[in-house]
C-alpha cells in the first residue's frame, strides 16, 4: 500500500485555499467593539511598536494585545491571506470611496467647504492603522476612531499634554512620503476632508497611581506621567464636559461585582479579552492579588480635587457658587469580564 500523501498548502488548488483564508476571517459581534494600544506622534496615533501576539503561548503584559491584530496572522502570512483580508474587512470598499470623492471634489469651486469625511451608508467611517510585519508586509487594518476605544501609551506624557478638546486624529489615507504622487494625492484629502478624532481615549491603571498622590490636582497636572495626564484632561475640560471627548480608565486587575438591575450589552474588546464599562461603586478596593490596591482607591483620593476644579474663578461652577458632576461620572471604568466576582463587597 502507498504511503500517504500530504499536500502541502501552497499546493493546494487556489479555490480551496481561498476558501481556508475565507474561514480564518474573524469578524466581531454586533455588541462588541475594539480596544486598541496606541502611540501618539504628531498628535496623530499610531501602533505601538513592538511585537506581533501568537496564541496562545507568547502573549504576554509587553505583547501588543491590540484588537487590530485578531486577523493579524492572515495579514502576515502571504500576500494572498492579505488579499482575502483586506476584503473581507472592507478595505478596498473603502479606498474606493476616498479616492472617488477626491476625483469628484476635483469640479468644486470651494473645494474647502467639503469638510465631513466620506460615507459609504455602511456605518461610521474606519481609520487606518499601518504596520509593517516581521518581512516587510504592509498591512494596512482598519479601526473606528468614532465607536471603538484607543488606550494611549507614551514615553513622554507632556508632548499630548490636553487641551480643551484633545485632538487626537487617525487618517484613513497614508501614503509614502518618498512617493511624489501620493503625497499630492494625501495633501488634497487633508485639505478635504476632517480627519477622525478618536471619541473613545483611554489610560491603563496602574497601581502606582495611589501612592504619593499629591494635595493638590496642579500639582499632579505637572507630574509627566499618565495620572498627570488625566489631571490636566479635567482641568482643560472642567466646563466642557458635555462636549469632550470620552476618556476612561481601564483596571485589569480590579475584581468587579455585576449590577443585578444592569445589562453590560457593549464590550470592549483587545486581543484575547474583553472589558465592561461599569460603575465605579460595582468595583471592589483591591485587585486579584488581594494586596494591591484598584482604581477605586485612586479616586476616592483624587475627590478632594473636585473642591479645586469648581471653586476656580475660570470655572463657571466657581463663578456661580454652585457644584459641577462628581469625577466617578465624567470618567468612566472598564473592568475585565472574567474579573467579576459574586462575592458582596
Amino acid at each position: 500500500m502507498c504511503a500517504p500523501y500530504f499536500r502541502q498548502f501552497p499546493e493546494l488548488p487556489a479555490e480551496i485555499r481561498l476558501q481556508v483564508w475565507q474561514e480564518a476571517c474573524l469578524a466581531f459581534a454586533p455588541s462588541q467593539r475594539g480596544l486598541h494600544y496606541v502611540t501618539v506622534q504628531d498628535n496623530e496615533a499610531v501602533a505601538l511598536p513592538c511585537s506581533w501576539p501568537t496564541w496562545p503561548r507568547s502573549l504576554s503584559q509587553r505583547t501588543n494585545r491590540s484588537a487590530y491584530f485578531i486577523n493579524g496572522g492572515l495579514w502576515k502570512a502571504c500576500k494572498e491571506s492579505r488579499e482575502v483580508i483586506a476584503k473581507y474587512t472592507g478595505y478596498y470598499k473603502w479606498l474606493e470611496i476616498h479616492e472617488k470623492a477626491i476625483q469628484d471634489s476635483r469640479e468644486l469651486v470651494y473645494p474647502e467647504l467639503v469638510r465631513r469625511q466620506p460615507s459609504s451608508g455602511h456605518g461610521p467611517p474606519p481609520a487606518i492603522i499601518d504596520y509593517n510585519g516581521e518581512g516587510g508586509e504592509e498591512c494596512r487594518m482598519l479601526v473606528y476612531p468614532s465607536r471603538d476605544m484607543f488606550c494611549i501609551k507614551v514615553d513622554d506624557w507632556h508632548s499630548i499634554r490636553p487641551a480643551r478638546h484633545p485632538d487626537l486624529q487617525m487618517p484613513f489615507i497614508r501614503v509614502d512620503e518618498g512617493n511624489y504622487a501620493e503625497r499630492l494625492l494625501h495633501d488634497r484629502y487633508e485639505l478635504l476632508f476632517e480627519q477622525p478624532r478618536l471619541q473613545e481615549i483611554a489610560l491603563e491603571f496602574d497601581p502606582s497611581w495611589a501612592i504619593d498622590v499629591p494635595y493638590s490636582i496642579s500639582q499632579m497636572a505637572d507630574e509627566n506621567s499618565a495620572r498627570g495626564y488625566l489631571a490636566n484632561w479635567l482641568i482643560g475640560n472642567v466646563d466642557h464636559w458635555h462636549y469632550a471627548e470620552g476618556l476612561s480608565i481601564i483596571d485589569k486587575e480590579a475584581k468587579w461585582v455585576a449590577d443585578g438591575s444592569k445589562y453590560y450589552k457593549t464590550a470592549y474588546r483587545d486581543f484575547d479579552t474583553e472589558y465592561f464599562k461599569v460603575s465605579w461603586y460595582d468595583i471592589l478596593d483591591h485587585t486579584r492579588d488581594g494586596i494591591s490596591p484598584s482604581s477605586l482607591v485612586f479616586l476616592e483620593k483624587i475627590h478632594n480635587y473636585e473642591h479645586y476644579l469648581y471653586t476656580d474663578a475660570q470655572s463657571r461652577y466657581g463663578w456661580l457658587g454652585g457644584r459641577g458632576p462628581d469625577i466617578e461620572n465624567v470618567i468612566s471604568v472598564l473592568v475585565r469580564r472574567d474579573n467579576e466576582v459574586k462575592d458582596d463587597k
